[in-house]
Formats: structure tokens, C-alpha cells, sequence
């Protein structure tokens, strides 16, 4: 756990805790700081019980699913966020943006990275950090606990990065499985079988969660309404739209709004 946690400095963050889960429950926890006092008294915080699934974006890890977030507004306000032993977190590390990186073995998660930023470094992660991370588990993975990476052939790696470079593109548009098996060239049940197992995720719930990604960027960058941003995310009801933003962030996008701003 411990080389995990420090693969992060200074490359990708600059600091680095790993979660060892059981279902849902943490079983043991490693950090790594620069600092080798803050590396302790945040170790100590958090055998307190932080839990990654009292909050939104550490379910959706537990889930299996990869994601960066900021660390203001909406996620510092969450209810599980907010309280004495993460308040004490947050104010020794002073985090700006988050990585979650799930270890998934076999469909199951075993483990989570979290990579930081924070206010003292001046930086923020974003997809290119992101994409980085999930190399970084994967090798850490295969190096030290004996697994094998998922090899496809070059024509397979071909064809599932034109169907990311497809979902990317077409975020505002509605998508079928069948228009994504055409990108591919591959059947339905191949292209699901293989972009789940290249990605962790199916091209449905990629394309879901990289339109919630965009819209939150919308609403905390712009002043574009909600029905519009809605729109551009692919909703043709805004209710709906809303209630997906609901799922994956745990609050309204009128409220992600107000709170991020």
C-alpha cells in the first residue's frame, strides 16, 4: 500500500492515500505526504472511519468507475465531508482537486487510490491527470500483486479508442448501442465485453458520466441556464437531466451552482 501511495509525489499529486476495501468498508488505509509529519497525523485521522461510501464521487469509486473532481462548493458541503476528522483533513492538506482511482480485480473493487492537489502546489488534475492514474494502478497492479493487464490486439485497441473518441464527440447527441457496435465495427455483445474490460465501465456509463462532468464544468464556469446546459449534455428534459446530476453528485444543479460559486 505503501509504494502505491507514494508512486503519486510529485508526478501526479501531492498526496497520495489508498483505501483496501470489503465491500463497501474500509479494512486498512496508507497515506504519503511530502511531509513526514503530515503523513502521520493524517494517517491517524483517517483509522477514524473515513468511509468512501458516505459520500457521492467515493461510491461511484467503489463502483468501479475512475473520476476526478474539484474539491470545493458541492463536494466540501456534502454532509460526510463535513465533519470533525475530514474538517481536520481539510484543513492540514488544504485539497484542491481529487483523483479516484478504483483497483479492480476480477469486477470487484479491492482497493482505491486517491491522488491530491492542493492550494500550496497551485495545481489541479484534470483528464490527462486522470488517464495517468488509472496507468499507474494498473501497473501497480501487475507489479505487485501478480496480475496480468487485459492485452488486446492492436486492431481491438484501435477500435476502442475510436468508440471513446466517438462517445467524446457526441455528448450532446443521442447514442445507441448499435451506432457505437458500427463505430467499432464489432458486434454489440463484443464491444460491450471488450470496453468494459479495457475501461471498467460500459460505453453507457462512460458516456453518463462524462456528460455530468461536462455539465458540472458548465455550471460552475457559466452563466448558461440549466435547461440549456441540459440540452447540450444530451437531455431533452431538464428534469431528467436534473435527476441524473442528482444521482451522480448528490445535490440539484441549481444547487452545485450556488454552491460552487
Amino acid at each position: 500500500m505503501r509504494a502505491v501511495a507514494r508512486l503519486s509525489v510529485p508526478e501526479l499529486a501531492d498526496h497520495c492515500a489508498v483505501f483496501v476495501v470489503e465491500g463497501d468498508k474500509c479494512v486498512r488505509r496508507a497515506f504519503s505526504h511530502r511531509d513526514p509529519e503530515k503523513t502521520a497525523a493524517v494517517e491517524t485521522l483517517l483509522d477514524q472511519g473515513v468511509e468512501l461510501y458516505e459520500f457521492a464521487e467515493g461510491r461511484r469509486a467503489l463502483a468501479g468507475e475512475s473520476l476526478v473532481f474539484q474539491f470545493a462548493g458541492a463536494t466540501a458541503r456534502q454532509p460526510a465531508l463535513d465533519t470533525p476528522v475530514m474538517s481536520e483533513i481539510v484543513r492540514c492538506l488544504a485539497p484542491t482537486s481529487v483523483l479516484l482511482v478504483p483497483f479492480v480485480v476480477l469486477g470487484t473493487t479491492i482497493a482505491v487510490a486517491s491522488f491530491n492537489r492542493t492550494a500550496e502546489s497551485g495545481l489541479t488534475q484534470g483528464p490527462k491527470d486522470l488517464a495517468l492514474a488509472r496507468e499507474m494502478a494498473r501497473r501497480a497492479l501487475v507489479r505487485h500483486a501478480g496480475f496480468r493487464a487485459p492485452r488486446f490486439t492492436a486492431s481491438e485497441d484501435s477500435r476502442l479508442r475510436r468508440v471513446d473518441r466517438f462517445i467524446r464527440e457526441n455528448l450532446g447527441s443521442p447514442i445507441s448501442l448499435q451506432a457505437i457496435a458500427r463505430e467499432a465495427g464489432l458486434s454489440r455483445f463484443h464491444v460491450l465485453r471488450l470496453f468494459k474490460h479495457a475501461y471498467g465501465e460500459t460505453p453507457f456509463k462512460r458516456l453518463t458520466r462524462l456528460r455530468m462532468e461536462d455539465a458540472q464544468r458548465r455550471l460552475a464556469r457559466t452563466n448558461v441556464s440549466v435547461t440549456e446546459i441540459a440540452s447540450t449534455c444530451g437531455y431533452d428534459n431538464s428534469a431528467h437531466f436534473a435527476s441524473a446530476f442528482r444521482r451522480v453528485f448528490g445535490v440539484s444543479p441549481t444547487a452545485f451552482r450556488r454552491m460552487a460559486r
